[in-house]
């Protein structure tokens, strides 16, 4: 991919591209237009650490590094859990002797990796609450009102 066509898919997708040069704003990966859960699991592997290892440097517990991993959940960008995360992959990284990871970066990737609202997973989940509650959409719709 040429830089155009990576700044052209990053505009459509509504995210901003890292500051500074290019491609060592990219360091680890190949394109900026990773989800969240991508982007951590990037840089997991990349540094090959156990979610384990990951929530005892972070503070965050076992089951929202998992959450997070699979996608199933997504720190809010004004969370501490992105510094958390960051911090605790620079760390871990630093620990087993591999370069290139600094904490800034390793957050900016993270952070830009975040979508501001994600509506086909919004709608999903209200599929399924619809579902397991058992609403009947046409009465739910006539209990708001609406056709």
């Amino acid at each position: 991919m040429d830089k155009k066509f990576l700044i052209s898919v990053t505009i459509i997708s509504g995210q901003t591209l890292p500051k500074g040069d290019f491609k060592k704003s990219l360091t680890v990966f190949e394109k900026p237009t990773m989800n969240f859960h991508e982007c951590l699991n990037e840089y997991i592997n990349k540094i090959d650490c156990t979610s384990k290892e990951l929530s005892a440097k972070s503070g965050l517990s076992g089951a929202t590094i998992s959450r997070y991993r699979s996608g199933e959940r997504e720190p809010s960008k004004d969370s501490d859990a992105i510094r958390f995360l960051a911090d605790a992959l620079f760390l871990l990284a630093e620990e087993k002797g591999i370069e290139g990871f600094d904490s800034k970066t390793v957050y900016d990737s993270l952070s830009s990796s975040l979508n501001e609202f994600d509506f086909t997973r919004t709608a999903h989940k209200f599929d399924l609450l619809i579902e397991v509650l058992k609403i009947n959409a046409s009465e739910l719709a006539s209990a708001l009102n609406y056709d």
